[in-house]
């Protein structure tokens, strides 16, 4: 000491009581050496129920640029948990300027400028930065620049940038959400809004410091409340609007003890008389019981009220609860006593009725996708399609498109397919009776938990009603046990009742993955589901009430569901004749077919009456394009709407020949010179692809599995004559039949009662078996996949549909690739030899288009260019020492 060192001396004092001043004696020095704080500095305490509205002021200058800064002390027996520590919103109360401090995650998120969606900028925080500890939070936004802001303690904390939604703030709160939802813990103090981004050097000014209207940035303050009310609700603005911030809620005020206080001081001449002693002295400890209290926590009591169909916030109020509140030791923590607070008031809870509101939402359709593992989809995939013609109602304008359940999926292409034209009968409306896309439990569809009973009001400018049902089971009782389900109408007996099931053994995309052959609950791996239409015109008058109930009749286990069914409104018919193809299902490249395709005999098509006249006979003209027309006389009963599956007899192969553009056409009109109102649904076109073209001699190879009494195999002729067949096999044995085919169209099938085909990964109890053709000199010449499910079909050409005699697979003889081609393709040999030989190209006419003899061929590879060709099938027969080998090439 002795004048050498300095001392820097702090002492408080915290008066409780009002009455006079505390006086301390000093003198008045000629420079600054001291700093004094010689007032009371309160601020806000928020425990979750109130909150401060900055009623009356004038944001509308924020547009480009905003600061926000505040200190914060958070609340840590509570922190960190969903919070907001304010929220300033537009007109529409969408969020304009927010604050999460912090989320339940100890991330903080600054939230400013909405022009549809809102822009941010989050970063995880400490507990020191979030809880027990005041800190001074300042938040920017500068539009121009695109940059947002957080600092701490005048230091910036975090940044981003590209953020150019404008701003406009029309009301504001600290201490809880626009919507009162989310609250903030903690204590604040000082809020300050500017319409300016204040830069770090001036905002490490105001950190201390209150803005004066010296201070250059006054101007730019647009509220200023330093929370310095000892009691009441209502707070001051300082800044030049001198608004009023009011606190809706309980109020609590708190205060700075002496020792607490670390800002608002100023500098001062005046130092206080200090007398310092130095000695020895003795010191007693005595220890006094002093009962301390804190305040606990109001409660939130919110009352609701049903509306209509809503239910709505009527009124909120705060009390404690009432009963015991105890008394504890603070060093071991021991309860030590209770004080019974008696209840004053009581709370009637009662059940409000309501139907909760979402969005509107319309399930198109619904499709599994298939199990991937092993899964080969081609190099351009596997297409579905689905007629979506009555949602048009729905389909109009710009609809939020979301594809659901799909977290394991392959990738999708949707396309939207437009038909121009006039449908049967027009689609008024649709309507979802219940919401879609969410599983329930059986026995919560049961006792109509969901799915319970509604009153539907039928739309009275109609006069034509559907219900459409689309149904799967989850769970492992739900997914694999078939259960009765059932709509029905005004009580009574059930209308419609089915059982949801479907065969997956079959399915026409295989194999897959997975247990894909087990049959399931309205589903298939790589199917749509099941969807059943019922007609309920005949039940129900436009306009009417109707009630319409959906049900199971039973279930167990693990038993859910999900339920969509839609009630589709229409006019009346538009036509009186009209008669349609409605699909072709062979010839056919659409994958529901895949089964029964490619093909070289009987076509297959569905025939639709589209009009409200009953129809009897129809004529149907088919063929391929470039080819010679068959004709089929149908004689049936179809009402409005019916379909007839038709299979159309072919004489020869010969009917395949045509232009080789691979498409078949098929024509219905009527018989008795009835005039077709609309004609444009008379033609469908379907591609196809031609079937392999084997030589007349193979050998078929079918080795079993342990249950051979399960397979069946035949090779039936075009007029489904046997020329083949394997019923009475053994297990694990090995068949071979040498075949010597006329030339024509034959049809390999193979049957498995098990339904898991010669081979299936998840039964290894029944062993693998084995089917493909060989040529006599045991080179394989085509290999079938066992794991075929229920049964495989497999089509063939012996000789030729083009004039050219002798086409047989060429087997390893040659190759050619790329295949299909649209320029050059190489062509290579795999024979030791070319002498005694030729290559002859042909049209799929028969027509000759290139030949090359064994000079041209010599060295065994060649580049052939196709360039120049029309797109279509073209043959390369290779003709060595009296044989011919032949292979199919696509030009596109």
């Amino acid at each position: 000491i002795y004048g050498e060192s300095n001392l820097l001396v702090e002492f408080s004092y915290t008066n409780f009581d009002e009455g006079e001043d505390v006086i301390v004696e000093g003198s008045e020095l000629n420079e600054n050496m001291a700093l004094i704080h010689n007032g009371n500095d309160y601020f806000l305490n928020f425990s979750g129920v109130g909150k401060l509205k900055l009623s009356n002021t004038d944001f509308s200058s924020i547009s480009d640029e905003l600061t926000i800064s505040l200190w914060a002390y958070g609340n840590p027996d509570k922190m960190p948990v969903n919070s907001t520590i304010f929220e300033g919103v537009d007109n529409n109360n969408k969020r304009q300027a927010n604050c999460h401090l912090p989320w339940g995650n100890s991330r903080i998120y600054w939230d400013c400028g909405n022009e549809g969606s809102y822009d941010r900028i989050d970063k995880a925080a400490s507990n020191d930065e979030i809880e027990g500890k005041w800190n001074y939070w300042t938040f920017t936004k500068n539009t121009n620049s695109g940059s947002m802001k957080i600092y701490l303690n005048g230091q910036l904390w975090h940044s981003g940038t590209g953020k150019k939604n404008k701003i406009d703030i029309k009301k504001f709160g600290m201490g809880a959400s626009n919507s009162n939802n989310l609250s903030y813990y903690g204590f604040t103090d000082d809020l300050m809004i500017w319409d300016k981004e204040l830069d770090a050097t001036t905002i490490a000014k105001f950190m201390y410091k209150d803005p004066s209207q010296n201070d250059p940035e006054y101007n730019n303050l647009i509220s200023d409340y330093n929370l310095n009310e000892k009691e009441g609700d209502v707070f001051e603005d300082r800044s030049k609007q001198k608004a009023q911030g009011i606190h809706f809620g309980l109020v609590s005020h708190k205060f700075f003890r002496g020792k607490d206080l670390f800002k608002g001081f100023t500098a001062s001449k005046f130092r206080p008389d200090i007398t310092f002693y130095q000695g020895e002295y003795e010191q007693n400890i005595e220890e006094n019981f002093v009962l301390d209290s804190t305040v606990n926590d109001l409660n939130k009591i919110y009352y609701f009220e049903v509306e209509g169909t809503d239910i709505v916030l009527s009124d909120s109020l705060n009390a404690y609860k009432a009963g015991y509140s105890y008394v504890y030791d603070s060093k071991s923590g021991e309860k030590i006593d209770s004080v019974y607070f008696e209840p004053e008031n009581s709370i009637n809870i009662t059940t409000l009725n309501y139907y909760k509101k979402y969005p509107a939402k319309f399930e198109l359709m619904s499709f599994v996708t298939p199990y991937g593992i092993g899964l080969d989809l081609g190099v351009e995939g596997k297409t579905w399609q689905f007629d979506v013609t009555d949602f048009k109602p729905v389909l109009t304008g710009r609809k939020r498109l979301s594809v659901e359940f799909g977290k394991y999926q392959e990738e999708l292409d949707i396309r939207f397919l437009f038909i121009k034209g006039t449908p049967p009968r027009n689609v008024n409306k649709i309507q979802q009776i219940w919401r879609p896309g969410t599983t329930r439990g059986y026995k919560q569809i049961i006792d109509n938990t969901y799915f319970e009973p509604r009153n539907v009001v039928l739309d009275n400018t109609s006069s034509m009603f559907k219900i459409r049902s689309a149904i799967t089971g989850h769970g492992q009782e739900g997914e694999f046990i078939g259960r009765t389900h059932f709509i029905n109408l005004n009580g009574g007996d059930k209308e419609f009742s089915w059982l949801v099931w479907k065969e997956c053994a079959d399915n026409p995309l295989y194999p897959q993955g997975g247990t894909w052959i087990y049959d399931r609950a309205g589903w298939c791996p790589g199917a749509p589901t099941t969807l059943k239409e019922m007609e309920i015109t005949d039940m129900v008058n436009p306009g009417e009430n109707v009630l319409i109930d959906y049900g199971v009749q039973s279930g167990s286990g693990d038993s859910r569901y999900i339920v969509n069914c839609q009630l589709v409104s229409y006019g009346p018919p538009n036509f009186s004749h009209d008669i349609a193809i409605d699909e072709i299902q062979r010839p056919s490249k659409r994958i529901e077919f895949g089964r029964f395709n490619p093909i070289c005999f009987d076509p297959v098509i569905v025939i639709q009456n589209r009009g409200s006249d009953i129809i009897t006979k129809a004529l149907i003209t088919y063929k391929v394009k470039g080819g010679k027309a068959a004709y089929f006389d149908w004689s049936g009963n179809l009402s409005f709407l019916q379909k007839d599956t038709i299979t159309l007899p072919i004489e020869n192969n010969s009917f395949w020949i045509g232009d080789g553009s691979n498409i078949f056409v098929a024509q219905v009109d009527f018989l008795d010179n009835t005039p077709d109102q609309y004609v444009k649904n008379n033609i469908m076109e379907s591609a196809y692809e031609l079937p392999d073209i084997l030589q007349s001699d193979f050998i078929v190879v079918l080795r079993t599995n342990n249950r051979p009494e399960e397979n069946k195999l035949f090779i039936r002729d075009i007029d489904d004559n046997i020329v083949y067949k394997r019923t009475i096999l053994g297990p694990n044995s090995t068949y071979k039949k040498e075949l010597s085919l006329e030339h024509g169209c034959y049809e390999l099938e193979i049957t498995d009662a098990g339904e898991d085909g010669l081979s299936f990964w998840a039964n290894p109890g029944q062993g693998n078996g084995d089917l493909y053709f060989m040529k006599k000199n045991f080179i394989k010449i085509k290999n079938f996949n066992p794991d075929f499910g229920k049964f495989f079909r497999y089509s063939f050409l012996v000789g030729n549909i083009d004039k050219v005699d002798d086409q047989i697979l060429s087997g390893d003889v040659f190759d050619i690739y790329p295949n299909p081609v649209s320029g050059y393709a190489k062509l290579k040999f795999n024979i030791v030899s070319l002498k005694n030989s030729r290559l002859i190209i042909t049209d799929i006419a028969g027509r000759k288009i290139m030949q090359l003899d064994e000079n041209s061929l010599s060295g065994g590879e060649i580049d052939l260019d196709f360039s120049k060709y029309t797109s279509g099938i073209y043959f390369l027969k290779f003709i060595k020492d009296g044989r011919n080998y032949v292979k199919k090439l696509v030009v596109e």
